[in-house]
């Protein structure tokens, strides 16, 4: 119950190696509080209608480290970025936004703050705590 209940970085490590994966979670053994906030952007995006775009394979969207996740839905990109490692890491996420389908007019917004994040789709910087992750949706 402390894991669960009282600390929020146990289950914010699990839901960054689960949602960078598309690995489904339930609320049985976690932070209820950290999944619903997860469970809240991918409703909020219906992610089960969306294409996956996965971390491991060559395509639109590409990052050294952290590890990156996404999905494309019909006016949305929803980037899912995490570090899994045990120390704090800095990387540099690029959309192939032709690919993609993003046009000129677009915001990128950090999910989990609301907050806009001003910076190119070429060449998105982003830094993470150990064992975290973060969600931004680019929308049009």
């Amino acid at each position: 119950p402390k894991y669960r209940d009282d600390e929020t970085k146990p289950s914010r490590s699990l839901l960054a190696c689960c949602a960078v994966n598309d690995v489904p979670c339930s609320a049985s053994w976690i932070n209820y509080g950290e999944i619903e906030k997860l469970w809240g952007i991918l409703d909020k995006f219906w992610v089960s209608d969306a294409e996956f775009i996965p971390h491991w394979a060559p395509g639109p969207v590409t990052a050294g480290k952290p590890l990156l996740a996404s999905y494309k839905g019909k006016n949305y990109v929803l980037l899912i970025i995490a570090n899994l490692t045990k120390e704090p890491a800095s990387g540099t996420v690029k959309l192939d936004a032709k690919t993609l389908g993003i046009p000129g007019q677009h915001k990128i917004t950090n999910e989990f703050t609301g907050k806009p994040v001003n910076q190119p789709l070429d060449g998105i910087k982003i830094e993470l705590p150990a064992r975290d992750y973060t969600i931004w949706s680019i929308t049009w």
